[in-house]
């Protein structure tokens, strides 16, 4: 699964494998021509965080999301990281 209870290794392995999804979608999307009438996103309300507290990651503050498709205009970042 995607839990870090065990520690972050987890977690970065469930990610290649949405990797891997995304990668193939977006190139099916390409090929068909249906890329620019598509937008995928990820939603959550739970995340944790990205340091090892020695027994796996602990609750964090949200989960990360993306936008991605045709005609999203990228390379922006939005909200502001907490200060402590």
């Amino acid at each position: 699964g995607f839990d870090a209870h065990g520690g972050p290794a987890g977690t970065q392995n469930g990610l290649a494998n949405i990797d891997n999804a995304l990668s193939s979608f977006t190139t099916e999307m390409l090929v068909t021509g249906a890329w620019d009438d598509v937008v995928v996103l990820t939603a959550s309300d739970f995340a944790r965080t990205l340091t090892d507290n020695g027994l796996g990651t602990d609750h964090g503050w949200g989960g990360n999301m993306f936008i991605a498709g045709g005609l999203v205009r990228g390379g922006q970042v939005f909200g502001k990281f907490p200060n402590r």
